[in-house]
């Protein structure tokens, strides 16, 4: 199918709709795709992107910065839609930013997303549905963009597909991705009632930290012991937009929260410029983890089984550590295993490794 621009008469609610957005996403070669857009003129939507943070920041973007880089797109073509205020993490790119929560209310939103992922059956984005038709739609008269050319994610789940199926090698995504640092804006409300220093702590229940009291208990000794020599800002939301809670530690003068500042529109933004300003991030392993080396910051994730997660991600996730001190892959597998360590080091471990090196039970 030929590379063509979205017109609105491809963003009605029919089937017939949805399955030509799809058809010619997934039925021809990206790379002539993104050599038509490179040729071509008009606006580039990137997105809607709807899913998990991990998967944005681990592979969304870095592979949106290869194909920016080795297409020599404009970057005053690019438009972003996404969730959060995350404009920052997608640097040059997002200089024309559309939040969805702008577009769409957070409890429609969930809901429309949660009928999608029951009818995939995976949070995964990896089709054109109803809600990006809505989205894409709501973005259109937003913007009043009569036409434009469209980088959903479907084209980076179907590029990286084969390395997630263990058909091919991690050498896959070395190719299609580029890792570059992320630098926030600063809020100045919250700036200034920030501590010289402190550790940024996000804690919150999912598959590998599971709603459970002896969870709830382990975090508040550990917040306890770490408040005693630092300040410490939890990165707490008050808001269910993922599904993904809180743990909820009593409050003290030395546990700090801004959640009155967060909004569905902004609360990512406000959480990445926290870690931005830390001098350590420590949490619970997941998507949200891998920010913190984005910014050069330490950081520490702690699980409660491995058996709830792919350990494939977590070798990415290092990999790109690496390639955020040292420029290049080549180059991260040039260096000695010592020099392999970036001095913001990704580090990952249960809770009762972590219980041990610290002392803490």
């Amino acid at each position: 199918m030929v590379a063509t621009l979205i017109r609105p008469s491809m963003l009605s609610d029919s089937d017939v709709s949805k399955e030509s957005i799809a058809g010619m996403l997934s039925g021809q070669d990206s790379d002539e795709y993104f050599s038509r857009i490179a040729n071509s003129d008009g606006p580039i939507l990137i997105g809607p992107w709807i899913s998990e943070v991990g998967f944005e920041l681990l592979y969304w973007i870095p592979f949106l910065n290869r194909i920016v880089e080795d297409y020599r797109l404009d970057r005053r073509r690019i438009y972003v839609l996404s969730r959060g205020g995350v404009s920052s993490w997608y640097g040059e790119m997002g200089r024309c930013y559309t939040d969805i929560f702008n577009l769409m209310p957070v409890e429609i939103f969930k809901r429309k997303n949660q009928d999608r992922e029951e009818a995939t059956g995976t949070q995964k984005h990896v089709d054109v549905g109803p809600l990006d038709l809505e989205l894409l739609r709501a973005w259109q008269v937003y913007r009043e963009c009569e036409e434009f050319w469209l980088v959903h994610p479907a084209l980076m789940y179907k590029r990286f597909e084969p390395f997630w199926r263990r058909k091919r090698s991690i050498r896959l995504i070395e190719a299609n991705t580029r890792y570059l640092r992320i630098e926030t804006d600063t809020i100045r409300a919250i700036e200034q009632k920030l501590p010289e220093t402190f550790i940024a702590v996000k804690f919150y229940f999912s598959k590998a930290l599971p709603d459970r009291g002896v969870h709830e208990k382990y975090v508040a000794k550990l917040l306890r012991r770490l408040s005693l020599n630092n300040r410490v800002v939890l990165l707490n939301t008050g808001l269910d937009i993922d599904g993904h809670g809180d743990v909820l530690p009593k409050t003290s003068d030395d546990l700090l929260t801004f959640s009155e500042f967060m909004t569905p529109e902004n609360n990512l933004a406000i959480q990445s410029m926290l870690v931005g300003r830390s001098k350590a991030f420590l949490g619970t392993y997941g998507g949200f983890s891998y920010l913190s080396p984005y910014m050069g910051v330490p950081s520490i994730s702690l699980y409660a089984t491995e058996l709830k997660f792919l350990p494939v991600h977590l070798d990415v996730a290092r990999r790109a550590c690496r390639y955020l001190k040292f420029g290049t892959f080549d180059k991260v597998r040039a260096a000695k295993d010592h020099e392999a360590v970036p001095g913001a080091e990704f580090n990952c471990m249960s809770l009762d490794e972590f219980a041990r090196l610290t002392d803490l039970l």
